[in-house]
């Protein structure tokens, strides 16, 4: 019988699939484990894995679903197959539950099975706005969506957090207060020691001494991909100064099709998205929405300089314009004018750079983040133990 502590994990997305979630889901299931925690992921099967599967010491467990908005939108496919998972997950023996999100199905899922097993889980969210396509018809389905399922999951019993101050902050707009915040975190040594030995320029046919601007994440409106094209076509004249974007989604095509300084890398691995940051003179995430930007840390750590939007967890990473440049608006016009500030400005980029890099490496550690989240868990042990 194995007697260690277990903790559940609940992730409607998990790899294969690839964003932030999927990223810290991944990194605190393990990094729990290797602290010697039975660690069990529940998530959606979005591409038709083993159903039950054990990596890096970390059980998965995949229940059917249905892959709606490609994959990124799974809903719980209720047969036979899926009851009977639910019931094996219910005859073990659980001690703690982290919940990933508010308004997944599958979140919703997971507050009724930690109800049903008595346990008081942590639900810990990674937005600090609306969800958005950038389309305001179907944005405004998606924001009565996102305050339906919200209203929801928040009768149940639970502890919320978010992965920054603003995720805090945005939890408010729902009647939520929030306990305290998990940040997002990164082995930043680990990440640059992937690195492939890949030359993007090389392969490209890049003068070396060209500028290099590098986007890596989902190709969707809400990551200000149109802006940035924008920004590259202002910038076509700049004859070394080249847009490198990082990802798939459905603005792919405009991608591809946007001019000879933008280059569509496609869906790279992890190392290969390392050897591009290291290679990169800047990062450029003029998103809409974010919690705790991935994207931002892996740059950071590389020691690429960075220019985002002011959203999410961007102030606890950038906190003054000596570790980056925060931008107000996303528009064309702004993105271009940050990039020519640190195009003509070298000893302030590099000075960005080893900045922001130092930051990352000392205070975003998955250690760090994992003691927050046991500490949670202990939180609520503590509080139920004073009340009987």
């Amino acid at each position: 019988m194995d007697d260690r502590t277990c903790i559940g994990i609940f992730s409607a997305l998990y790899k294969p699939s690839t964003g932030g979630v999927e990223i810290f889901s991944e990194n605190l299931a393990k990094t729990l484990a290797h602290q010697g925690y039975r660690v069990i992921v529940v998530t959606s099967n979005t591409h038709d894995l083993p159903v039950k599967e054990m990596e890096d010491g970390v059980e998965i467990i995949r229940l059917p679903c249905h892959g709606l908005m490609n994959g990124r939108l799974p809903i719980p496919k209720k047969n036979g197959a899926y009851g009977q998972l639910l019931k094996e997950l219910q005859e073990q023996r659980m001690d703690h539950i982290l919940i990933n999100t508010r308004f997944y199905p599958h979140s919703h899922m997971a507050a009724a099975f930690a109800e049903h097993k008595g346990i008081k889980p942590i639900l810990l969210d990674h937005g600090s706005a609306y969800l958005t396509l950038g389309n305001p018809l179907i944005d405004s389905v998606l924001h009565s969506y996102e305050r339906f399922m919200t209203q929801r999951i928040k009768q149940r019993p639970m502890d919320f957090y978010g992965i920054s101050e603003a995720s805090v902050q945005w939890l408010t707009h729902f009647g939520i207060t929030a306990k305290g915040v998990i940040t997002n975190a990164l082995d930043g040594e680990a990440f640059v020691e992937t690195a492939t030995s890949k030359d993007f320029k090389t392969e490209l046919n890049l003068p070396s001494d060209s500028f290099l601007i590098a986007f890596t994440g989902r190709l969707v409106p809400e990551k200000g991909v149109s802006e940035l094209l924008g920004a590259a076509k202002l910038l076509a004249k700049e004859n070394d100064i080249h847009f490198l974007f990082a990802g798939d989604g459905p603005l792919r095509n405009n991608v591809e099709n946007a001019g000879e300084n933008v280059h569509a890398l496609g869906r790279i691995t992890r190392p290969e998205i390392a050897a591009l940051l290291l290679q990169s003179d800047v990062f450029c995430l003029p998103t809409r929405s974010e919690g705790f930007s991935t994207s931002l840390l892996e740059a950071a750590v590389c020691g690429c300089a960075p220019i985002i939007t002011k959203v999410g967890g961007v102030s606890e990473l950038i906190p003054d314009d000596s570790y980056g440049m925060v931008i107000d608006r996303s528009d064309a016009s702004t993105i271009t004018q940050a990039i020519e500030h640190l195009y003509d400005e070298p000893l302030v980029r590099s000075s960005m750079a080893d900045q922001i890099k130092q930051r990352a490496q000392e205070s975003f550690t998955w250690q760090m983040t994992t003691d927050r989240v046991l500490e949670a868990f202990k939180r609520i042990k503590s509080e139920e133990e004073e009340q009987t």
